[in-house]
C-alpha cells in the first residue's frame, strides 16, 4: 500500500509541477511544444515508477535462485568433502591391516558434518571372514590404536 501512495503522490507534484509551467509559458505560438513536453514529463511521472518497483522484484526473484543455488552447491561440497574423507580413511585402515597382513572384505566408515564443514568421524566397520574370528578383537585394538576411532569388527 506504501508504494501506490508513494507513487500517487508523485504524479500529483509532477502535475503540479506541469500545470505551473503551463501558466507561466506567455504565448500560444509555442503552446502546442510545451504541452507535448508536459505530456511526456507526466507520463514518465507515471511509468518510470512502476518500472523500477518490477526491475527491484526481478532483483529480488533472482537473488532468491543464487540462495537457492548457493545451498545446492553447499550440499555438493558436503558430498564431494565427506566422500573424500571416507575414502582416505577406508585406504588408510586397509593399509594398516595389510601391513600387519590381515586380510578384509570391506571397510565402512560412518561420519557426519556439521554446519562449519567439520566432520565428525563415528566410526569404522571392519568386515572380515568368519574364519577370522580369533582375531577379531587384535583387529578392533588395531585400528582404534593406531587411527584413534572406535572400530566394529564384524564376521561375513
Amino acid at each position: 500500500m506504501g508504494f501506490v501512495r508513494e507513487w500517487a503522490t508523485i504524479v500529483s507534484i509532477c502535475a503540479f509541477i506541469a500545470c505551473f509551467i503551463d501558466m507561466l509559458c506567455p504565448g500560444r505560438k509555442m503552446d502546442k511544444t510545451i504541452k507535448t513536453v508536459l505530456g511526456i514529463f507526466m507520463i514518465c511521472a507515471i511509468f518510470v515508477p512502476v518500472y523500477n518497483t518490477f526491475c527491484s522484484l526481478s532483483t529480488d526473484l533472482s537473488s532468491v535462485q543464487n540462495i537457492e543455488i548457493d545451498r545446492s552447491v553447499n550440499e555438493n561440497i558436503k558430498e564431494d568433502f565427506i566422500s573424500n574423507a571416507s575414502v582416505q580413511i577406508e585406504n588408510l585402515s586397509a593399509e594398516i591391516l595389510k601391513e600387519n597382513g590381515i586380510s578384509f572384505k570391506k571397510i565402512d566408515v560412518f561420519m557426519d558434518i556439521d554446519e562449519q564443514m567439520s566432520i565428525s568421524i563415528i566410526r569404522i566397520s571392519v568386515e572380515i571372514e568368519k574364519n577370522m574370528t580369533s582375531q577379531k578383537d587384535n583387529i578392533k585394538k588395531l585400528l582404534e590404536d593406531n587411527l584413534d576411532i572406535q572400530t566394529d569388527v564384524c564376521l561375513s
